[in-house]
C-alpha cells in the first residue's frame, strides 16, 4: 500500500531503498473526540459517587446494614487524605481554560488579573489534592468519590469542617436521587441534591418515629437512615450509603475541623442528618510516632529512647542482625513502619530475653566499672522500653 509510505501518494512510485514507514492512525483531533470524560473542578464527582453505590448493589458479599421493603442502607467509612501537587498554571486544550488555579481561570479572569502578586498566588494556586474515599464497613468496596484540589493556605478549621458535612451530606443522597440530580462539570452540590428528602421535624421533636411514618414504613428517626420522600412516592426501594466514621489525619486543620464537629454535637447544634464520628487515621499515627522515634528521645514509661539505640543493640549481636533488616533500623526519617511489624514477631521476643539475661549478667560482673554498668542498665530499659512501644503501636495500627 503507497500510502503507508512517506512521499507515495495515491498510485505513486514506491522505491524500497529509501521507503520510509508512515503508520497509519487516528488523528490527534480524532483521539481528543474518542477520549472519556474528566473534570478539574473541585467536589463530589457524580459518575463516581453512582458507581460506588451500584458496585455495593451488585456485590454478593456486602451485608447492608438496614434492609427492608423501602429501604437499603449500606453503612460506609469515609477517609481524607491529601496528595502534593507540583504548583503550576496549564492550559488544557478541550476544556480552552487554564488549570491550576484555585477559582476557574477563564479570560474574563485573566482580564480582571492582569498583574497577580505573590501574595495573590500562594493563595490561589493549588498545591495539593484532598481526595476523599469511600469503602463499606466490611472493605469489599472501596473508591475515591471526591477530589478537592487546594491552595498551600486553604486547610483552616472552619474550611475543612465545612468540607467534611458538606461531604458526608452530598454523599448520604440515595441512588434514585443521584441518578436524577442535576451536575455541574461531573460535580454535584448540594442544590443538586436537594430532591432527597428524609426529614421529619416531628419525629425529630419527639425523639420517636411518629404514627404518619410508622405508616410509610420508616423505623428511625435519623434522616440519613429513612426512605426518602421521592422514593416512597414512586413506590421503590431507597437504597443509599450512610457515613458511620470520618477518617483523616492530624493535620492542624482537620484536628480543629474535628474538635469543632464534636464540640457542635455535644450541644446539640449538629443536624441530625450527620451520625459519624471522627476518628484520627491509625496509619498515619503510627508513620508520625515512628518518625519521631528516628529524630527524638520519646519518653515511654519514664524512660527515654530512640532508634538509634536499637541500632547500637542490632550491631552488637549477629543473631539480632538476622531478625531486625538493616534498613528498618536506620536512624533517619522514615515513614515507613517495618521495625514495628518485626518487633512484633517471636522470635524478637526469644531474642530480647536472651540479650537481657546477657546484659544482668554483663551488670553484674563488671562492677569495677561504672560506665559500663550504666550501659548494661540503660539498654536493659531500653528492652522494656522498646516493648512498651510496640504494643502500642501494635494496638492502634491494628484498630
Amino acid at each position: 500500500m503507497a500510502w503507508m509510505w512517506h512521499g507515495c501518494g495515491k498510485g505513486g512510485e514506491l522505491r524500497p531503498e529509501c521507503a520510509k514507514p508512515n503508520l497509519g492512525g487516528p488523528s490527534r483531533t480524532t483521539r481528543s473526540k474518542r477520549s472519556s470524560g474528566y473534570t478539574t473542578k473541585s467536589g463530589v464527582v457524580k459518575p463516581w459517587l453512582e458507581s460506588f453505590i451500584q458496585l455495593s448493589e451488585d456485590a454478593l458479599d456486602v451485608k447492608p446494614l438496614i434492609e427492608s421493603t423501602i429501604l437499603k442502607v449500606y453503612a460506609v467509612a469515609m477517609e481524607n487524605d491529601g496528595t502534593a501537587l507540583k504548583p503550576a498554571i496549564q492550559y488544557d486544550e478541550k476544556q480552552q481554560i487554564n488549570v491550576g488555579l484555585k477559582d476557574r481561570a477563564d479570560i474574563r479572569f485573566v482580564n480582571s488579573n492582569q498583574e497577580p502578586k505573590p501574595e495573590f498566588l500562594k493563595e490561589n494556586i493549588v498545591s495539593e489534592a484532598n481526595i476523599c474515599y469511600l469503602s463499606t464497613t466490611d472493605n469489599n468496596v472501596a473508591m475515591p468519590v471526591s477530589v478537592r484540589y487546594k491552595p498551600k493556605a486553604g486547610k483552616s478549621g472552619e474550611e475543612m469542617k465545612q468540607q467534611f458535612l458538606e461531604e458526608v451530606d452530598i454523599v448520604q443522597t440515595c441512588h434514585c436521587c443521584v441518578k436524577v440530580a442535576t451536575s455541574n462539570d461531573h460535580i454535584l452540590e448540594k442544590e443538586g441534591t436537594a430532591i432527597c428528602n428524609s426529614h421529619c421535624d416531628t419525629c425529630i421533636a419527639i425523639k420517636t418515629v411518629c404514627p404518619e411514618c410508622k405508616e410509610k414504613g420508616q423505623t428511625s428517626v435519623r434522616p440519613s437512615v429513612r426512605a426518602c420522600q421521592r422514593c416512597l412516592e414512586t413506590g421503590q426501594q431507597c437504597i443509599r450509603a450512610a457515613v458511620l466514621v470520618v477518617v483523616t489525619d492530624c493535620e492542624s486543620g482537620n484536628k480543629k475541623a474535628f474538635e469543632m464537629i464534636a464540640e457542635s454535637r455535644a450541644k446539640g447544634t449538629l443536624d441530625p442528618w450527620f451520625i459519624f464520628i471522627c476518628l484520627p487515621d491509625a496509619v498515619h499515627v503510627g508513620k508520625s510516632l515512628k518518625c519521631n522515634f528516628a529524630n527524638w528521645m520519646l519518653l515511654l514509661r519514664n524512660e527515654r529512647a530512640c532508634l538509634s539505640m536499637i541500632h547500637t543493640i542490632r550491631n552488637a549481636d549477629p543473631h539480632l542482625k538476622k531478625i531486625l533488616p538493616w534498613d528498618s533500623v536506620l536512624n533517619k526519617d522514615r515513614m515507613d513502619v517495618d521495625c514495628v511489624y518485626i518487633c512484633q514477631r517471636g522470635t524478637f521476643w526469644r531474642t530480647r530475653r536472651t540479650l537481657t539475661t546477657l546484659f544482668i549478667q554483663l551488670s553484674l560482673t563488671v562492677t569495677r566499672s561504672p560506665k559500663r554498668t550504666k550501659l548494661a542498665c540503660s539498654l536493659i530499659q531500653l528492652l522494656f522500653v522498646l516493648e512498651s512501644m510496640v504494643k502500642f503501636l501494635s494496638s492502634i495500627m491494628h484498630q
